[in-house]
């Protein structure tokens, strides 16, 4: 699963592998998958084919692949990307570039891969999520903003404040529980009965474990571009 830390590393290492690489060829859903949403495989191909790779960059959970002309090929969620894996066959997606070199996709439970524009993205809520709201690994992310976050959901979990409702986008069950065991709560605590104090914690223990995740190369269940594991455990 995709979440901020792994999200990072995957841009990062797209940027430097991939940026002014030319798509020669694309395929999509050669592997048919009921759970990968692409909205338009056919546009996708057309779209990708020909055009240019000018830079990649993470927004929330999401790793945003930018080509030439504003097009941008969005990855999230549960879906594993491996440049020059040596297996071809079974992909969601398949991009080869003019230098013989190849990107590949696949989806494992469910995830997304959505090319378009950031206009056009913006129009699924869970991308437009990730592209707006202030993350962990972002400046934006101060304790005010948290403590706001935490006001307009005082009815929920402490659960359902970092990990649902899309608040804090690319936070997941993969770093729920050791924000919360660092912080020392527990899930099911409402967070309207929390003192300043636990807030506090709570809001130090979620920037620290996702920076950590992210330097260590993801967590040890991911596996990132080259094929080589995330060292957080």
């Amino acid at each position: 699963m995709i979440e901020i830390g792994e999200a990072y590393v995957l841009a990062r290492q797209m940027e430097d592998a991939l940026t002014g690489k030319r798509v020669a060829s694309a395929s999509f859903l050669e592997a048919p998958h009921k759970f990968c949403w692409v909205d338009d495989p056919v546009s996708a191909v057309s779209l990708l084919s020909g055009n240019t790779v000018i830079g990649a960059e993470q927004r929330g959970g999401r790793v945003i692949l930018r080509f030439a002309d504003g097009l941008l090929l969005a990855i999230g969620e549960d879906v594993s990307v491996r440049f020059e894996d040596p297996r071809r066959e079974k992909t969601q997606m398949l991009l080869t570039f003019t230098d013989g070199s190849v990107l590949t996709a696949r989806v494992r439970l469910y995830g997304f891969l959505s090319v378009g524009t950031e206009a056009q993205l913006r129009e699924n809520p869970y991308h437009a999520a990730n592209f707006d709201r202030p993350h962990p690994l972002h400046p934006a992310f101060t304790r005010e903003h948290f403590y706001n976050l935490a006001g307009e959901n005082c009815g929920l979990t402490l659960k359902g404040l970092l990990a649902t409702k899309q608040n804090i986008p690319g936070v997941g069950n993969g770093t729920l529980h050791d924000i919360l065991f660092l912080a020392g709560l527990r899930p099911m605590t409402k967070v309207s009965v929390l003192r300043e104090e636990q807030l506090s914690a709570l809001f130090d223990a979620l920037v620290a474990t996702v920076r950590a995740v992210a330097a260590a190369g993801g967590r040890s269940s991911f596996t990132d571009l080259f094929g080589n594991k995330g060292m957080y455990r």
